[in-house]
């Protein structure tokens, strides 16, 4: 099959029937897929902030601080409360899925807990609302959809939201395309060309395993399309630096598969993988160095390496348990006066996930959250062995994108962020699975498969049904 005009057609009849097949079947899982859909783009911080902002871009004049943004905190709120709501009406599936990965409810408990000790008790106490929030939101989409399914929203999510860059880069341009320092360079929905470029390497991630997993050929053909439109808009972007997370999101989803084959072949491949990494061990100054040189960067990642040394000297102040929660980054008001005057600019954030969750919980909360993403790891291997299933690859190269990201940006537990909702999804859809897989819970407490994921799975299982004259 080509990708043609005709294969367009057959896709958006395809969609559309599957709409009014979901829509005849119960309305509410329709309005569900919409109300997640809708709030992905918003965690994303999609359309909302560059309209809120009237188009304003860096280096114009204008402070983004000087903006309304009720509108946004509002339809943060909504979203918790409409996702308690739907957590409480199905509260077996959110029981199991919170005593199959306990230690993403104690990463949960500490953030509020930190204003026991936060240097600014009140604000702790506010962020923790949000970060709750959106952690609960994870919680949501893991006991509604399976991993599997949780890629193909994900998938559909991003199909929307690049869709919408482009309108906005061509129509809309007073949105979609920056002015000011970085003129001409289109940020689409997004209020930032850097943010843009963030989204973009992870709907890459997505739409590859899209590519690589999907039973029928033209939804395959779909990923491959959805990862060229989000290169095209990176390159629009003039943002270099996603372009090293999505070769390494490429290499990952390639590799992974070598944990699915049998224990002969998976023996052979880990050991090539071995020999490879030895070797990039030892040429790896060389290898960054030449990057980005490539890039058009410096070693010290435009100054970040400066910002780092000095909050590090902030964290050996409280190293062990941290600030307290969403309160060290205050300008010139608060503990952050002593970074922004020692590089001399008024920097946001450390530019390293991984130091600002230090700066707020401590060596304690950074240990934490190292060991859930371990333990999830080693459970969708454990996974991807036994069952051979394809979608646990979406754990790796998740958490590849993770680090990759936050190694020169603040996007690990940030409150508001799609990558914390994934998070979420991802290490507590792990957990329902491993315990489905191994019994490691009590049945009186463990939901049927259809209770975990009642609205897409008879659609899984048609696209099963329907892949024999498409391969």
């Amino acid at each position: 099959m080509k990708f043609n005009v005709a294969t367009i057609k057959l896709l958006i009849q395809e969609a559309k029937s599957k709409v009014i097949e979901v829509y005849n079947r119960n309305p509410i899982f329709l309005l569900e897929h919409i109300f997640v859909v809708f709030f992905l783009i918003r965690y994303s911080l999609g359309v909302l902030e560059v309209i809120l902002t009237n188009g304003a871009s860096e280096g114009d004049g204008v402070s983004m601080l000087a903006f309304n943004y009720t509108p946004s905190i509002a339809l943060y709120f909504i979203n918790y409360l409409v996702t308690s709501i739907l957590l409480v009406m199905r509260w077996r599936q959110t029981l199991f899925a919170i005593t199959s990965t306990p230690l993403v409810l104690l990463l949960m408990v500490m953030v509020p807990l930190s204003s026991l000790w936060s240097i600014a008790p009140s604000k702790t106490i506010n962020a923790s609302i949000s970060m709750i929030g959106t952690l609960q939101f994870g919680l949501y989409i893991a006991t509604r959809y399976s991993l599997k399914d949780q890629v193909r929203i994900l998938a559909v999510m991003f199909g929307v939201s690049n869709l919408l860059s482009f309108i906005f880069g061509i129509v809309f341009r007073k949105y979609g395309v920056m002015s000011a320092v970085h003129a001409g360079k289109w940020r689409g929905i997004y209020s930032h060309k850097n943010q843009l470029g963030k989204m973009m390497a992870l709907c890459s991630g997505i739409f590859v395993l899209i590519g690589i997993s999907e039973p029928l050929k033209r939804h395959r053909y779909l990923g491959w399309f959805g990862l060229f439109s989000a290169l095209v808009l990176i390159q629009l972007s003039q943002s270099k630096s996603p372009l090293i997370n999505i070769a390494l999101l490429v290499i990952v989803s390639q590799l992974g598969q070598i944990l699915r084959l049998p224990n002969k072949w998976m023996n052979r491949g880990m050991v090539w993988v071995s020999v490879v990494g030895i070797n990039a061990y030892f040429y790896w100054n060389d290898i960054v160095v030449n990057v980005l040189g490539a890039l058009g960067k410096d070693t010290t990642l435009t100054g970040r390496t400066d910002v780092w040394e000095f909050v590090i000297d902030r964290i050996k102040d409280r190293p062990i348990l941290g600030y307290g929660f969403g309160t060290f980054w205050n300008g010139l008001n608060g503990e952050s006066a002593y970074v922004i005057r020692s590089v001399r600019w008024p920097v946001p954030d450390s530019h390293n996930g991984f130091l600002d969750l230090c700066i707020d919980l401590g060596l304690v909360g950074l240990a934490l959250y190292a060991w859930i993403v371990f333990q999830t790891l080693v459970k969708a291997i454990a996974l991807m062995r036994v069952t051979r299933r394809i979608e646990y690859l979406w754990v790796l190269v998740f958490f590849t994108y993770s680090l990759i990201a936050n190694l020169s940006e603040s996007s690990l537990m940030f409150r508001n962020s799609l990558p914390t909702v994934i998070f979420s999804a991802v290490a507590f859809g792990v957990g329902i699975n491993y315990c489905q897989e191994f019994r490691a819970i009590p049945s009186s407490i463990t939901p049927s498969s259809t209770e975990i994921s009642p609205a897409l799975s008879t659609l899984s299982s048609e696209n099963s049904l329907n892949q024999t004259d498409d391969k």
